[in-house]
């Protein structure tokens, strides 16, 4: 098998960023990015958007430990030539959501190390697809660590290209993993959102001054993939128990299954169209 590429429209392109920056890019989801636009939270952290810049504040004194301007020139977006198959559902109820939880299985490890490196999450997403908030859990390496183990971190995309992540944390195959998402208030900045996965306080990020999220996706995303057997052994991932709230209410959800990349059978199956304990399978090779 050839390494597998995107056949969508979405794949997008660092040449519009610096030179200098292209020499030393990292690995994240949504693609490469220069070294220098990756950017770690440490728990009790915030991250905290003004005036087009974001900030890093300690939340036990207030202060300010990084601040990140804008590039240049924009980067890579969140969307990238690694998003495999996916489920996708677009919030048009005029209300905003206000959470967005998933559970799903740690699957068994891939059969060959290609040095591939694979991600599987929910996520939200802004009208224009600029900004991504998204618990991840990761098989491979990436630029904040990892290896032939799962791992699972939050990460977030900035509508400049920047990433922030938390540290990685250790899971192992068959542990069961929830991924939550909640818009918990606004303010001047913006809205506030808190994305972790439950029971691991560690990978709790806190946004303040996000534009609404309106797009909920469940995503596989792999990078350096050679051969089918690159993949999870296991047959799919069941993305279960999908809970959409908007306000106190639960909305019609419609799932849109997305197949971007088919080149070993792969493909995004909707099994419960609807906000209250939704389903959705993401198939991968089953030889």
């Amino acid at each position: 098998m050839s390494k597998t590429k995107n056949n969508g429209a979405d794949e997008p392109s660092a040449t519009n960023a610096k030179q200098s920056d292209l020499a030393d890019l990292v690995l994240a989801p949504g693609g490469p990015r220069p070294r220098s636009r990756l950017h770690r939270v440490p728990p009790h952290h915030v991250i905290r958007y003004r005036m087009g810049t974001v900030h890093i504040v300690d939340l036990s004194t207030g202060d300010d430990v990084a601040r990140i301007d804008p590039p240049d020139r924009n980067i890579a977006g969140p969307l990238g030539n690694g998003w495999i198959v996916f489920a996708k559902y677009v919030n048009d109820t005029g209300s905003p959501i206000t959470a967005f939880t998933t559970r799903w299985t740690v699957p068994e490890p891939p059969r060959t190390n290609s040095g591939q490196t694979i991600y599987l999450f929910n996520a939200m997403l802004d009208a224009g697809e600029r900004t991504i908030v998204q618990p991840v859990l990761q098989w491979g390496v990436s630029d904040i660590g990892g290896g032939p183990f799962w791992t699972i971190a939050n990460w977030h995309v900035t509508p400049t290209g920047d990433v922030l992540h938390s540290d990685p944390v250790p899971v192992r195959p068959h542990d069961t993993l929830i991924g939550s998402i909640s818009l918990v208030g606004s303010n001047g900045n913006g809205n506030i959102y808190l994305s972790e996965f439950a029971g691991e306080p560690s990978t709790r990020m806190t946004f303040d001054g996000l534009e609404e999220l309106t797009k909920c996706t469940e995503t596989l995303e792999t990078r350096n993939i050679t051969a089918c057997s690159d993949y999870p052994a296991s047959a799919s991932t069941a993305f279960t128990g999908i809970n959409i709230r908007t306000g106190a209410s639960t909305p019609s959800v419609s799932w849109a299954a997305i197949d971007q990349v088919t080149d070993c059978g792969q493909s995004a199956r909707i099994l419960a169209n609807s906000g209250s304990n939704g389903a959705v399978t993401l198939q991968y090779p089953t030889a």
